[in-house]
């Protein structure tokens, strides 16, 4: 009996390490709705021990907006990058982010400064399609929290960049892949200066997608790619998507992907934009970031995009896909 009790002992403490393991190195996924994007990131925030250092195309929120104040008051360093054009909005907390010094506007790109990501403690991402914003909470968003010290180096090297107004050599060799765990691979890749890499290595997975492919954008208005989906939807790959209902006009490929029999519909979400960026390839393959599949993104803008292979985050994405179709 007394040894069963030790065998029962030691199993629930080889399983209370196991846990512990896990949790350096862990991946949380929320989609908006039904999460509340701009509590999630304040709690991320008001959680934070170290730092924050982060490029959010706008941040016009003030739950998100008091945090980072809030944050800076007891002690942690607060670094935010946001586009030029953004900062002068009725809506905008620029100003009063500027008056603690935590903010600077990106002085360096040619485009937009649409990037939507931040680094906790040099140790958590976050990173995806959200803007803090009012209508966050009612948008349809999806954000990421990764945590991983490798992954959280390659976006803060991206951050300083933009912090310091460096720029950087065009179409530089990408070398940012990280392995999270035995089944969680991923890549991440900055543009403009990759935009080329971007595409090459996007349109390189849609060719070799042998099942499915699954799309949730804002807009797609990129040529090559919205030939690459309508061929592999000829070839028998069943090829699904939703699309932005207001973003539907001149250069949109929705019309396109009607005449040529793709199962595209228009969002659900009338009254705020239906924001995401993500496509989910063979239920194995997840990319999604700030990025939309235009050629201002890939060759003007400052944007991320991050590429996942991981069955278990290709599952959560599908549920939550069709559950909005």
């Amino acid at each position: 009996m007394r040894s069963k009790r030790n065998f029962l002992f030691i199993l629930l403490i080889f399983l209370s390490v196991s846990s512990c393991f896990c949790q350096e190195q862990r991946v949380e996924i929320l989609f908006s709705p039904p999460a509340d994007l701009n509590d999630k990131l304040s709690e991320y925030i008001d959680n934070s021990a170290q730092s924050v250092k982060g490029c959010f195309y706008s941040v016009n929120n003030k739950k998100v907006a008091s945090s980072l104040i809030k944050a800076h008051i007891r002690g942690i360093q607060i670094q935010i990058v946001m586009d030029e054009g953004r900062i002068f909005e009725e809506d905008s907390f620029y100003p009063q982010l500027k008056n603690f010094g935590l903010v600077k506007k990106d002085t360096i790109t040619k485009g937009l400064m649409h990037h939507k990501f931040c680094v906790i403690d040099e140790k958590l991402v976050w990173t995806g399609s959200y803007n803090p914003s009012p209508h966050a909470v009612y948008a349809n968003n999806d954000a990421l929290i990764i945590e991983s010290k490798e992954l959280a180096g390659i976006y803060l090297r991206e951050f300083q960049k933009l912090w310091e107004a460096k720029t950087g050599s065009k179409d530089k060799k990408h070398s940012s892949g990280v392995i999270i765990d035995e089944e969680t691979e991923i890549e991440v890749y900055f543009s403009p200066e990759e935009g080329n890499a971007i595409l090459k290595r996007l349109c390189k997975i849609l060719k070799e997608a042998k099942t499915s492919i699954y799309f949730a954008q804002f807009t797609v208005t990129h040529p090559d790619i919205a030939e690459i989906l309508i061929k592999k939807a000829s070839e028998g790959v069943s090829v699904q998507g939703i699309m932005e209902y207001d973003q539907i006009g001149r250069y949109s490929q929705y019309p396109k992907f009607k005449l040529s029999g793709i199962d595209v519909k228009q969002d659900k979400n009338y009254f705020f934009p239906f924001h995401h960026k993500f496509f989910i390839i063979d239920e194995k393959i997840v990319i999604t970031g700030s990025l939309n599949p235009t050629k201002a993104g890939l060759n003007s803008n400052r944007e991320n995009i991050i590429f996942i292979e991981s069955p278990e985050i290709a599952q959560k994405y599908l549920k939550y896909f069709k559950s909005i179709r």
